[in-house]
């Protein structure tokens, strides 16, 4: 299975109208309004990369009032060790988009 975030800036007041629209393609599992740069989070997941491609150039990409998108694709070959208490806020809070980096002290300054 293939999963991607689509972060969505909308137009002001149209959140409501979008998520809707969104909840009628088939890949789209969650939607959630958002606050922040982007309006919405909708978390995609299909059989593979194509569809989430297609589904997000002839369906997301046309619903009115959508001003811009972001595709963060989740890489299922990287893997990371999270500690219990990351992976709890993780599946909490899944539509408020954490993102947890991972580095050494040594290299702290350069991903800051």
């Amino acid at each position: 299975m293939t999963k991607a975030y689509v972060l969505i800036v909308s137009k002001s007041g149209k959140e409501n109208s979008i998520i809707s629209n969104l909840k009628n393609i088939p890949s789209i599992t969650n939607a959630f309004g958002a606050f922040g740069t982007y309006d919405i989070l909708t978390k995609v997941e299909t059989s593979d990369v194509q569809k989430i491609n297609h589904d997000i150039l002839n369906g997301i990409r046309k619903i009115s009032n959508i001003r811009a998108t972001l595709t963060l694709l989740v890489d299922k070959s990287v893997i990371l060790k999270i500690n219990e208490l990351e992976q709890s806020v993780l599946d909490t809070y899944m539509a408020q988009a954490f993102i947890t980096i991972h580095c050494l002290k040594s290299k702290e300054d350069v991903v800051i």
